[in-house]
């Protein structure tokens, strides 16, 4: 029988889309880059920026936020219990939250309530007040890709899946 044929492909992504920006500065963290070493592939695709909004804590170890999209009136709201397997459970030990914004300078500080955050970090802080190791990151993008093979536990007010559309350039 001669005809065309179908081919389907699924890739399944190691690690979650980010920019140049968070790949230069991820590529110094030991433990990204042994989960990064072996891959074969790359993709360079383009969509409009996905940042973090007015983070607040409503309720105690449950941080709030809103992710947002450049010229998407699309708001969607997140909880994102802090104490849970992939996160902390060892709540003897102290945690904070650190935001990366590469817009807050020295000149210009973004304040409250943060918004335009590219990711943010969570980490534990000995006795001391030294941290003592990253519990985790995330961009929007590495929040929704934990959440939808389910490594974290998070409440979104609506479905992000078109947040999650690029235009892919180069394979």
């Amino acid at each position: 029988m001669k005809g065309k044929g179908l081919l389907i492909n699924e890739i399944g992504l190691g690690y979650a889309p980010m920019s140049a920006y968070d790949f230069r500065k991820l590529i110094m963290d030991e433990g990204f880059r042994d989960n990064v070493f072996d891959s074969q592939l790359y993709i360079i695709a383009q969509r409009k920026a996905l940042t973090f909004n007015n983070f607040n804590f409503r309720e105690e170890l449950k941080l709030n936020f809103e992710i947002r999209q450049d010229e998407n009136p699309s708001i969607i709201k997140c909880t994102l219990p802090l104490v849970q397997e992939n996160i902390t459970t060892d709540l003897s030990k102290r945690i904070d939250l650190r935001l990366h914004n590469r817009k807050n300078t020295l000149e210009k500080k973004i304040g409250f309530p943060f918004n335009g955050t590219q990711g943010f970090s969570i980490q534990e802080i000995d006795a001391n007040g030294k941290k003592t190791k990253t519990l985790g990151w995330f961009s929007p993008d590495k929040l929704f890709q934990n959440h939808w093979k389910g490594h974290i536990r998070a409440d979104f007010s609506a479905n992000y899946r078109k947040m999650c559309e690029f235009k892919v350039h180069y394979v």
